[in-house]
């Protein structure tokens, strides 16, 4: 069985992942913020402390994905908040005091 690739302690601010597999990754306390990933393959990546604010996924296979213990303030799905969907189902995190 092949050693996943892992990324820790690594900063890659704005980086623009296209057309690759990243199957099986293990990103740990990175700061991927601003980053793209357009036509990536990320089935059975781990994201660990890693910095994801304006990240953008497009065309991205998220299936059986599992998001724990994470700030989704203004994440959106297809333009529509995360938060938004969560409160229609009463499942909505706590809003943060302003």
């Amino acid at each position: 069985m092949q050693e996943p690739t892992k990324f820790e302690h690594e900063s890659f601010p704005g980086a623009v992942f296209t057309d690759v597999s990243l199957a099986g990754a293990m990103f740990s306390d990175v700061d991927l913020s601003g980053s793209h990933f357009n036509d990536v393959n990320l089935q059975g990546v781990e994201f660990t402390d890693a910095a994801l604010d304006n990240a953008k996924f497009r065309n991205a296979d998220l299936s059986n994905a599992t998001i724990e213990d994470t700030n989704i303030d203004g994440m959106s799905i297809n333009g529509i908040l995360v938060t938004d969907l969560l409160e229609a189902y009463g499942n909505a995190p706590p809003k943060a005091a302003k």
